[in-house]
């Protein structure tokens, strides 16, 4: 892998720099589909829709806290997530611990094998991500989100192990109950609704949302992960969400390459 000098966009020191991606390397292995003609997955911009193995990433890291991500969240929640059919650990621990459930959710804290901490740190990282720089997919640069310099620098420094998760954030966590989850992934996209901000990203089998500002209300802050006496991870069928997100993004979007010889639109 290689180094140049920078600032690391975390923890402000100049030091040498990674290739780090924004979302998680594993996942694209994971969306890579072995025996297809075209093995690729599709990535799709707010412009154009390829079949590519090019990986969205910058000189944003240095090593030190690369790996942070990993250990402290990554890692873990990746090895949880819908992995291909009959590979779901997460839906499988849910399943087999019925009694925890409280209707639409999980009571996490009744749960020793979910680690709680590794998935609101994974989301965590995933959000300050978005928001701490504009990244670029191959010529098209990716909306991102905008958390606002004071929520970004509070998300910092929780994941810098300095501060407690965000006072005036929630974090609500969705598992699929569908045995076929939809084998997709989001960056993290959203703005602002009503009185607060609202922002979402999934990868295959969770999804999560992210409520930010001092307005957010009594209904969010119960069913937030991190504050839900329960720690609270919500069950049901997410794909008809994270559909109606992906079929929005292709239809505004102009296929490329082998995809623009596959599905041809015609001139408008």
């Amino acid at each position: 892998m290689s180094l140049s000098m920078g600032i690391c966009r975390l923890c402000g020191a100049n030091k040498p720099l990674l290739d780090s991606h924004y979302m998680p390397k594993s996942l694209y292995r994971l969306l890579r589909e072995d025996n297809a003609i075209i093995q690729n997955p599709i990535l799709t911009t707010a412009k154009t829709s390829i079949q590519s193995s090019d990986q969205v990433t910058s000189r944003l890291l240095c090593s030190e806290y690369e790996s942070l991500f990993s250990k402290h969240g990554e890692n873990w929640v990746i090895d949880q997530c819908f992995r291909g059919p009959g590979v779901f650990k997460l839906q499988d621990t849910l399943r087999n611990a019925s009694t925890q459930c409280k209707g639409e959710f999980f009571a996490a804290t009744a749960i020793p094998a979910i680690d709680v901490d590794k998935i609101v740190y994974f989301a965590a990282s995933i959000f300050w991500r978005g928001s701490a720089h504009q990244w670029v997919a191959g010529r098209d640069q990716l909306k991102g989100i905008k958390l606002g310099k004071r929520y970004e620098e509070e998300f910092a420094q929780f994941l810098l192990g300095n501060r407690p998760f965000p006072e005036n954030a929630a974090l609500i966590v969705t598992v699929s109950d569908n045995v076929s989850p939809v084998d997709s992934v989001s960056s993290p996209y959203g703005g602002r609704h009503g009185r607060c901000h609202t922002y979402f990203f999934h990868i295959p089998g969770i999804h999560f949302c992210l409520f930010v500002g001092r307005m957010i209300g009594s209904m969010y802050r119960d069913a937030c992960i991190v504050r839900s006496p329960e720690h609270r991870i919500y069950w049901g069928d997410t794909n008809p969400l994270i559909q109606g997100y992906s079929l929005s993004m292709v239809a505004h979007a102009q296929p490329v390459g082998k995809l623009a010889q596959k599905y041809p639109r015609s001139a408008a």
